[in-house]
This record gives structure tokens, C-alpha cells and sequence, in this order.
């Protein structure tokens, strides 16, 4: 017990370390954004549209599946080896792979369509079309989330907690580069989305080195590992029942927020929120 006491010290050293740096950049973030967009209509509807795929992330990458995986997965490594495990580590990758690029694709088409064959407001049509730019987040995230949950079972914390900041980073970076290529502010905005998924995709890659030399590979035999995959979406859908009471109830004031919102010439409500 007392061997690991260092390594649990120096853990929550790093861990706190890179979650002020996150902190401190998001603030810096946030100040960025509004002075570069201005504090009304324009700064909300990304607002809105960053936040849904954000608490998508929460429910389904960073709540839920964890939850429901760590438990199995660290059984299995135990009580079979550490081969198995890795087999139930693809196949739950694989499954969450193809259900987030179901509902993306289920999420987009909604989306085209409401542009399509719905009147839509101004507002209503930009937030639209910023979450057709905006949702495959969710995707990159909420895999970027189940690859850091194999990391916190391996004892390693640094590059989980690194990622926030990495986001952080990348969206400053676009704010400072990117975006002023662009004079229309509405065609800034698209270009910050883009920067956002550059960043989504930053945080999915960002894990893979740590997890390669811990010994993870993808095998060719992971349908073996399918009753696992099953076991575990058992658990999960109590536990999403459960968040989404809170994360559904945060969307809605959000929604509701922006809604109320001024639709032209007004101040920015959802930023602060």
C-alpha cells in the first residue's frame, strides 16, 4: 500500500496540473471568442451547437460507458488475462464506432432535411447549419473518452487529463490563424467548427502511442469478446437513464435560453450559461 502511495501522489499532481491548464485556457478560450465574435446571436448559436455534441460527450463518453466498461474490463483482465481483455477493448470500440456513426448519420440527415422541408428562422438555420458541421464531435469524443478509460485502468492519467487543454490549444490556434482568413463573420464561425473537429481528431490520435506501448493491439478475433460487448450495454442503459435526466434538463435550458435569446442587435446569453 505504501509503494503505490508515490505513484498515486504524483497522478494527482499531474492530473491537477494539466486540469488548471484546461481551465485557465478555456477561460482564455471563452474571452477570445467573444471578442472576436462579439457578445450577441452570432457567439450563442455556436454556443448552442458546441454544447449538444459536448453533452453528448458527457452522457456517452465520459459518464455511462465508463461506468459500465471499467468494471468488465478489469474483471476480464483479471479472471482471463490481459489478452482477453484487449479482445473486449476492440470490441467495444468497434461496436461504439459503428453506433456513434449510425447516429451521426441519422443526426445529419434530420438536420438536411429540416433545412429542406422545414421554414426555419435565420437564428434557427444557422444553428442548423452548424451542427451539420459540428455533431461527427461526438464521434471523435466519445471514442477519444473510451480510449482514456483503458488508460485510467492502466494507471496512466497524464494524457486523459491533457486532452481538455489540447482542445483548448487548437481552438486558440484556429481563433488566432484560421479564422481571420475569413472577413464574413457567419463563414468564421464555420471555420471554428472545422477547427473544432482538427481538434477532435487531435484528441482521438493523442492516446494511441501510450496505449500501443502498454501492450494494446487490434486482433482479428474480437467477435469472441461479443458477449462482453452485450453484457455491458446492459449496465449502460440504467446508468444513461440515469444522466440523462440532468444532461437532457441542461440541453432544455440551453434550448430554451437560446430561444428567448435577442435574434439581432442584442446581448449574447448562452456564452455565459
Amino acid at each position: 500500500m505504501s509503494s503505490s502511495l508515490p505513484r498515486v501522489s504524483r497522478n494527482l499532481r499531474l492530473v491537477s496540473l494539466w486540469t488548471v491548464c484546461s481551465r485557465v485556457l478555456g477561460l482564455v478560450r471563452d474571452a477570445a471568442m467573444a471578442a472576436r465574435f462579439g457578445n450577441g446571436p452570432l457567439l450563442d448559436a455556436f454556443t448552442v451547437a458546441f454544447r449538444i455534441p459536448n453533452l453528448a460527450r458527457a452522457l456517452l463518453g465520459e459518464g455511462a460507458l465508463a461506468t459500465a466498461f471499467l468494471p468488465a474490463f478489469v474483471a476480464a483482465r483479471h479472471e482471463q488475462g490481459r489478452d482477453a481483455a484487449n479482445r473486449l477493448a476492440v470490441a467495444v470500440l468497434i461496436a461504439l464506432a459503428g453506433g456513434l456513426l449510425l447516429l451521426t448519420g441519422v443526426v445529419e440527415l434530420l438536420l438536411w432535411a429540416g433545412g429542406t422541408f422545414v421554414t426555419l428562422t435565420p437564428a434557427a438555420d444557422l444553428l442548423r447549419r452548424l451542427l451539420i458541421v459540428l455533431f461527427p464531435y461526438v464521434g471523435l469524443i466519445c471514442l477519444t473518452s473510451q480510449l482514456s478509460a483503458l488508460l485510467h485502468a492502466d494507471g496512466r492519467f497524464g494524457v486523459p487529463a491533457l486532452l481538455p487543454a489540447v482542445l483548448n490549444l487548437i481552438w486558440l490556434f484556429g481563433l488566432w490563424q484560421v479564422v481571420p482568413r475569413w472577413t464574413e463573420p457567419t463563414s468564421q464561425l464555420f471555420a471554428m467548427s472545422a477547427c473544432v473537429l482538427v481538434a477532435g481528431v487531435a484528441q482521438l490520435l493523442l492516446p494511441l502511442p501510450a496505449l500501443w506501448s502498454l501492450g494494446y493491439r487490434f486482433v482479428r478475433d474480437w467477435p469472441r469478446a461479443w458477449s462482453g460487448v452485450q453484457t455491458i450495454a446492459a449496465h449502460l442503459l440504467p446508468v444513461v437513464g440515469g444522466l440523462m435526466v440532468t444532461q437532457v434538463n441542461v440541453l432544455l435550458d440551453s434550448l430554451i435560453a437560446w430561444g428567448f435569446a435577442p435574434s439581432e442587435g442584442g446581448p449574447a446569453t448562452m456564452a455565459w450559461l
